[in-house]
Parts: structure tokens; sequence; C-alpha cells
């Protein structure tokens, strides 16, 4: 009677130990899926931020390639409206000093 107590702990106790280990095993495996899921879904997550960063970086490359085309234009006006004034005053200083030039002499004395 001892005996077969014995035989009977024994074996309950070895299927709690194989209970156990299965149970050690299933939960590993579910925290690996568990993770995979996750680490999955962060991939998933930062590829999107990566492609609407990139999107967001491709618009403001357009819009500053616009801006500096404009400032391009504008830069170009501005030059040409310089070159203009200055044609300008070349031809207003030479007409000034040949008219002064040709005065009389005793006009240069009043």
């Amino acid at each position: 009677m001892l005996s077969q107590l014995l035989k009977d702990h024994q074996a309950h106790m070895s299927k709690l130990k194989n209970n156990n280990i299965q149970l050690k095993r299933e939960a590993k495996q579910t925290v690996r899926d568990a993770t995979d899921v996750l680490a999955e879904r962060m991939i998933q997550r930062v590829s999107e931020v990566l492609q609407n960063q990139k999107k967001i970086e491709a618009k403001e490359v357009a819009e500053l390639s616009q801006h500096a085309i404009k400032l391009h234009k504008q830069t170009d006006q501005w030059l040409a409206l310089v070159h203009q004034f200055n044609g300008a005053l070349k031809v207003f200083l030479f007409y000034f000093l040949k008219e002064r030039l040709d005065l009389p002499v005793c006009s240069f004395h009043k």
C-alpha cells in the first residue's frame, strides 16, 4: 500500500513536471508570436513614417525649387533694371557734362 502511494505520487509529480514543461513551451511560443506581431507592426509603422517623410520632403523640395526659380527671375529683373538705370545715368551724365563743358568760359565764374 505504501509503495502504491509512492508510485502514485511519483506518477502525479511526473505529470505535473511534464505539464509545467509543456506550459513553459507554450508560454515561450506565445511570447515569440506576440513579439513577432509587435515587431512586424512596428516595422510597418516605421515604413509608413518613412514614406510620409519622403512625400513631405518631395513636396518641400518642389516648393523650394519653385521659390528658387521665382527668386532667380526676380533677381534677373532687378539686374536688368539696374543695368537700364546705369545706362540711363551714363547717358544723363554724358549730356549733363557735355552741356556744362560747352558753356562759355565766363559762365563758370559766376
